[in-house]
């Protein structure tokens, strides 16, 4: 209530998640910490409420372990207008925030107001590739991986071959074919402690309280 009545403000970037789904249809939406398609989407879509009600975010934990070796989907990508690209990807996701549920860090470059986005592209296909991406994010290493693809930009178009879950934020929006993101830098403000507003914002002036003529 402090922050909220009294804190400062910060402006962070928030990002759309148009997605086509297989009859056509069209869904615009907006997020702030991630969205996209695959392994990260079905587990929000099957994580129990039971279990999670009764031991948090680990139960997200279960789900994941239901679908670790489900087979790997055909995926392409645009970043900015470039090149398609393609892969044999497990997940496909936009991130405007690089940390996860638990304090993890899946992308140590993302920031909330940096103004891109950070599409990653995970293609495990073993327990050993799970083992080197689990360990890369728990651990923080900075060495590359094959299995994990980053890439920045301003916008970005992924198409699955497929129609695949998706989710953003946590929440569950069904199977889609596709999905554009565009990042909108600084477009809501929010309030936070006086140690995170924005390093741009005036200065209160100092007072020297020894000096009659200042006060």
């Amino acid at each position: 209530m402090d922050v909220a009545l009294f804190g400062s403000e910060k402006s962070i970037d928030t990002v759309s998640f148009n997605v086509e789904r297989e009859d056509g249809t069209l869904d615009e939406n907006r997020f702030l910490v991630m969205g996209g398609g695959g392994f990260d989407a079905q587990i929000m879509a099957d994580t129990k409420d039971d279990l999670k009600d009764m031991v948090g975010w680990v139960a997200y934990g279960e789900a994941g372990a239901r679908h670790l070796f489900n087979r790997p989907g055909w995926a392409r990508f645009q970043v900015d207008g470039g090149e398609w690209e393609s892969a044999r990807a497990r997940s496909v996701m936009v991130c405007n925030c690089g940390e996860l549920t638990g304090g993890m860090v899946l992308v140590p470059d993302a920031k909330l107001d940096d103004g891109v986005l950070d599409l990653v592209v995970m293609s495990p296909r073993s327990m050993l590739g799970w083992a080197r991406m689990a360990a890369k994010v728990l651990f923080r290493h900075t060495h590359d991986l094959p299995v994990i693809d980053f890439h920045r930009g301003k916008h970005v178009r992924v198409e699955f071959w497929d129609a695949t879950e998706s989710e953003i934020d946590g929440d569950s929006l069904g199977k889609i074919k596709a999905f554009e993101s565009e990042v909108f830098p600084g477009s809501l403000r929010v309030r936070v402690a006086p140690s995170m507003a924005d390093l741009d914002e005036p200065e209160a002036p100092v007072i020297d309280a020894a000096d009659p003529d200042k006060i």
